[in-house]
This record gives C-alpha cells, structure tokens and sequence, in this order.
C-alpha cells in the first residue's frame, strides 16, 4: 500500500504568493483529493503530525485550510482548521504570517496576530524573526505576503508594505539574487520566492528592474539536466522558479526543460520525494522547521488542480 501524507493535495503554499486562477471546472481528481483530506483530518481538526510527515501539522493545516478556501470547500473540514489554527499560540514572523493569511481570508479577527508581527518591524522597513531581532530578508518577505493578504481585504497601511518593498530592493545583491539576509550570498530559493513575492504588486521601475534582475540570476542557475539550484538541481527550488519566471519571459526552451527534470524526478507512485498518492511535486523550502511548498504542473502549465497518479 503506498504511503499516503498530507501532500495529496494541490499547489497552495505558493498560492499565497502568486495570483494564477484556478481551474473552471472540479475534476473527479479534485473531488478524490478533497475527500482524502477529509478522511485524513485528525479529530482535533488538524493535519499531519504522523512519522511520514516531512513538515509540521502547523505548516500541513495552513496549507488544507488554502487548498479548500480556493476551492470554495468551507464546509465542516475547514471550519473544524480554522477552529484549530485559531487556537494555536504561535509567535514566529513565518507562522504568524501563514496563520495571518489563513484567518484573515476566513473573516476571522486577526488584530492580536497582526500586532505582534508589526512590532517586530524594524526602522528599516524589514521584519525579524522576534521582537528586536535583526531584520531578514526571509522574514521580511513572509510578513510581506501576511500583509499583502490583508490589503486584499482593504488593509490601509500602504506605506508600511511600501516600507518592507524598499527593504527587499535594498537587500538584492549586484547578482540579482536574494540570500536569507543582507549581504548572504545569493540562492535561487530566497531570489525565486522574493521575485514571487514582489510581482503581486504595483510594477513601478524599481520593481520591475529587481525582478528582472532577479530573473536573469535564475536564469543563469538552470542546471544541464533542466532543473535550478544553488548547485545541484533540486524539485523545491525548480519548482519555485518555475512559478517565478512563468510571468516573465517566453523561453519554452526554460520551461520545457524544467518540467522535463520534474517529471523524470517524479517517483513510479507518482510522487515526488515518495509523499503522497496523488500526482504533486512536494517541495521543501529549505528553512528550519521547514515548510513545504507543493507545485502542481500539468501540461506544462501550473495548474491549482490535482492529478491521479496512474
């Protein structure tokens, strides 16, 4: 029997951070893939937490709790998540950031979580881990997708998002890439997240040369197998700058190469990295604690959809 995790599901930890439609109409693998999540919840409304597991039941039910927003599944599943993340204390920039964009799209006051990750905002626009610690480029960009989040919901500090904007272009070094904080070198997973990151917003010239700049940087760590990485090829940091570059050029040659290295890394499950039943590239982020962000492609294309492994 193959080894069933929470990762049969859809793209939705990069959901947050890109803004691709979903699929018009629910496939049969869709309505499978919900009903495994609902079978799979645990009685306290939570997911994951089991030893197949590679992140943390926080990260796996923030994750459910996306997948079915933006399937407009709110039925008891999602209210029973909601109740659990709801009642989690937490107070890390990245897990305030996640359970941030989770309540706050349910309609559920958030001021307390809000709050506190606004004081751990530093004078130089960016965010800490904690209160009073270092600002940090991955930091900064997870308060930044929070509070992106709330703008869609009429948020009306502008100037604090516009704040933690000139924090990241301060930060890219001369290569075009991102590390984890200034002056770290550069990596594809921090440069593909944070150029994600910065085309949800207004392209004014800054940002669209950062991006650009970003995009020539991934570019040129295309590995000959047709994967990125720092070094060697990896599915999380392909995945990423796939989604990363999708929206800016019109190389297939790119893209097709990537997607040829995802699929020769898929597993004869149909998994990547053996989680799952359903067709998804699980892929880490890399960061303590680490989160996994899913990728689902399908004819070349990301797709918020699901796909049965064969």
């Amino acid at each position: 029997m193959k080894r069933r995790s929470l990762f049969c599901l859809l793209i939705i930890a990069v959901m947050t951070l890109v803004n691709v439609s979903p699929v018009s109409a629910q496939t049969q693998a869709i309505t499978d893939g919900l009903s495994w999540l609902a079978s799979n919840q645990n009685a306290d409304g939570s997911w994951g937490g089991t030893s197949a597991d590679t992140t943390t039941p926080y990260h796996s039910t923030t994750t459910v709790i996306d997948t079915l927003f933006h399937l407009n599944s709110t039925d008891s599943a999602y209210t029973n998540a909601i109740d659990w993340i709801s009642s989690q204390q937490i107070d890390n920039t990245r897990y305030l950031s996640l359970k941030i964009t989770s309540l706050a799209r349910a309609g559920i006051d958030i001021s307390l979580e809000l709050n506190t990750i606004l004081s751990y905002k530093n004078e130089d626009g960016g965010f800490g881990e904690y209160l009073e610690n270092t600002s940090g480029i991955s930091y900064t960009t997870f308060a930044l997708n929070a509070l992106q989040a709330l703008k869609a919901i009429n948020y009306p500090d502008l100037d604090l998002i516009g704040r933690a904007i000139w924090h990241l272009l301060a930060t890219q070094n001369d290569d075009g890439g991102w590390g984890f904080y200034k002056g770290d070198e550069s990596n594809v997973y921090m440069t593909a997240l944070v150029s994600i990151t910065l085309q949800q917003f207004s392209l004014t010239l800054d940002i669209a040369t950062a991006i650009n700049k970003a995009t020539d940087y991934l570019i040129a760590h295309q590995n000959i197998d047709g994967g990125f990485g720092s070094s060697e090829s990896a599915v999380y940091e392909t995945a990423l700058s796939y989604i990363a570059l999708v929206g800016e050029i019109t190389d297939m040659t790119v893209f097709g190469s990537a997607i040829n290295y995802l699929k020769v890394s898929q597993l004869p499950d149909g998994s990547w990295n053996d989680d799952g039943q359903l067709s998804v590239i699980t892929a880490n982020t890399g960061l303590t604690d680490a989160e996994d962000i899913l990728v689902q492609f399908y004819d070349g294309k990301v797709f918020y959809n699901l796909h049965s492994a064969q």
